[in-house]
């Protein structure tokens, strides 16, 4: 048996929703989790597919984080966003601390008016390897929707970069009035 079809042999017995469409990057990441953790569980499977990213209508996500510190005590932030045609951009943007830096560099390529309701860590999965889910709130300035969204990262950096952008891209998706009065599950990230 393969690993491919074990995986989804996996997934069908923790009875979770995926597509035939979903197969190929799910089992990216699977084995990318595999390669940073040694004992997979069930639980870091779930999170796997809860944590699957939500797609901004230019197609941009999430891709890589670097941080440097000043000696004015200031970090600086630069979040990279790739899409499906290889093109990457680049923000960078400083803050009394790396989430701030983070949050100013991707309010930089959305270019629209968030404001930050809350902000939660937790761990998803046990162990000093465990993944970390962040949970964050946001108003959409414009018209006072509030949107929650998730990211799921070893790094809770990513992580939080990861949430950040999801929420963006459901503010970007309503200022683009591509979302309807009504907001359908299939519209949030799973967690």
């Amino acid at each position: 048996m393969s690993g491919r079809h074990a995986f989804v042999e996996k997934l069908r017995d923790l009875a979770l929703d995926f597509t035939d469409e979903d197969i190929k990057p799910l089992f990216a990441k699977f084995k990318a989790l595999a390669d940073k953790k040694h004992e997979i569980t069930d639980a870091d499977i779930r999170a796997l597919v809860a944590g699957t990213m939500v797609e901004n209508p230019e197609g941009f996500h999430f891709d890589d984080l670097q941080l440097q510190t000043h000696t004015d005590n200031t970090i600086e932030a630069l979040v990279s966003l790739a899409n499906m045609d290889g093109e990457k951009v680049d923000f960078t943007a400083t803050g009394q601390g790396s989430v701030e830096a983070i949050f100013n560099a991707i309010d930089k390529f959305f270019n629209q008016s968030v404001r930050l309701v809350s902000y939660t860590i937790d761990a998803v999965t046990d162990g000093i390897d465990a993944q970390a889910r962040v949970l964050v709130t946001v108003e959409n300035r414009d018209t006072e929707t509030i949107f929650n969204a998730a990211g799921l990262d070893f790094d809770v950096l990513k992580a939080s970069a990861i949430a950040y952008i999801n929420a963006n891209t459901f503010v970007q998706k309503e200022n683009a009035g591509e979302m309807g009065t009504t907001v359908s599950y299939r519209d949030m990230p799973s967690v």
